[in-house]
């Protein structure tokens, strides 16, 4: 399962996490977030077996201009995902 976020539209409440908004609110919102290439990467415990996967792209100005989020099952992670799930705990 999977979806993309591209437009402005949803956004999370408390932390403004949307697209057009800064790295920062992503920070807040989801934690940890690392470099991935040219984007961000986090991740977010769904429940024992499975993680959301969301992979962040910004433009030069640092404003997010996709969001892309993966369920995935924790062992099927690469290398720096299974690096990033245990700096995240």
């Amino acid at each position: 399962m999977a979806f993309t976020l591209r437009r402005a539209g949803l956004g999370s409440a408390p932390d403004r996490a949307a697209i057009g908004a800064s790295i920062g609110s992503f920070r807040t919102a989801l934690g940890t977030l690392v470099r991935d290439g040219r984007g961000y990467r986090g991740l977010v415990a769904v429940n024992a077996k499975d993680v959301a996967d969301v992979r962040i792209a910004a433009g030069p100005s640092g404003k997010v201009s996709r969001v892309t989020v993966t369920l995935v099952r924790r062992a099927t992670l690469d290398r720096a995902g299974r690096a990033l799930l245990r700096r995240i705990g």
